[in-house]
């Protein structure tokens, strides 16, 4: 059974350091208001059911992400929707590791962190190295940044992105919530899990992501909220539902639950 008041001191704590970090990251522009108030939550629960070993992975995945994205131009700040597309998976299965008692649950949360970093780094790296992708479902080349598209440089930084995340949460296991062992073998379902679920992320979006075209000035667009208010969008293809996020959110459970087959 899980120790409730260590959980609920470590959540205490937790939310006075994911406030200051997601204060300074509002301040850098890293985080839109909204964005930062969902962080520190989500940051406080990861940190109380998967310990502080959970709070790092994650921080590591927004840090390098924020910063591959800041190298190459400036991003629209992160909002709410986004940081729970990349935290909510792996919160989960924290939690049901803890009150579980199942430790070989954390090895889908740190896959869930590594599926995002993979697809974060595939594709700010596939956009900084100039390459023409394309796409998974037409094999034909695409404009750089398409939803569904793939390049070599991009599919390296996914590997790269994936292992990172594999090897912090060996090296950081000793401050999970619980004993959980993360050996080779761990380490291994974490890297192709996270890998997995960029490549399931690519195909959503390929196939069933909403893209929408204007019939204003005739831009297509994948992101209607950040597109001219006064513009009249046209859904083109895919389901209207199913986002951006939508799609992260999906394809970094998937690689949870994979995950979880696996190590079991």
């Amino acid at each position: 059974m899980p120790d409730l008041d260590a959980t609920i001191i470590r959540g205490a704590i937790a939310l006075i350091c994911a406030s200051v970090v997601s204060v300074v990251a509002w301040r850098k522009r890293l985080l839109d208001p909204g964005g930062a108030v969902a962080a520190s939550f989500a940051g406080t629960a990861l940190v109380a059911f998967g310990g502080w070993w959970a709070g790092i992975l994650l921080v590591a995945f927004f840090l390098t992400s924020s910063l591959l994205s800041v190298s190459e131009h400036d991003h629209p700040s992160r909002t709410w929707q986004q940081v729970v597309a990349n935290g909510a998976p792996a919160t989960a299965f924290a939690a049901l590791a803890l009150l579980l008692d199942a430790p070989t649950l954390l090895v889908s949360s740190a896959a869930t962190i590594a599926a995002a970093t993979a697809d974060t780094w595939a594709t700010e790296v596939g956009r900084q190295s100039g390459a023409t992708p394309r796409s998974i479902k037409t094999l034909r080349l695409a404009p750089i940044g398409t939803s569904g598209a793939v390049s070599l440089p991009g599919t390296l930084a996914s590997i790269a992105g994936s292992m990172t995340i594999a090897i912090l949460a060996a090296l950081l296991a000793p401050l999970a919530s619980m004993p959980v062992s993360i050996g080779f073998p761990e380490q291994l379902v974490i890297v192709i899990c996270g890998i997995l679920g960029s490549l399931i992320d690519t195909f959503l979006g390929a196939v069933f992501q909403a893209r929408y075209q204007c019939v204003t000035c005739d831009m297509r667009t994948e992101e209607p909220l950040g597109h001219n208010p006064g513009h009249e969008l046209v859904l083109e293809s895919g389901a209207s539902w199913l986002t951006n996020d939508a799609v992260n959110l999906t394809a970094s459970g998937i690689a949870g639950v994979i995950a979880a087959l696996i190590v079991r």
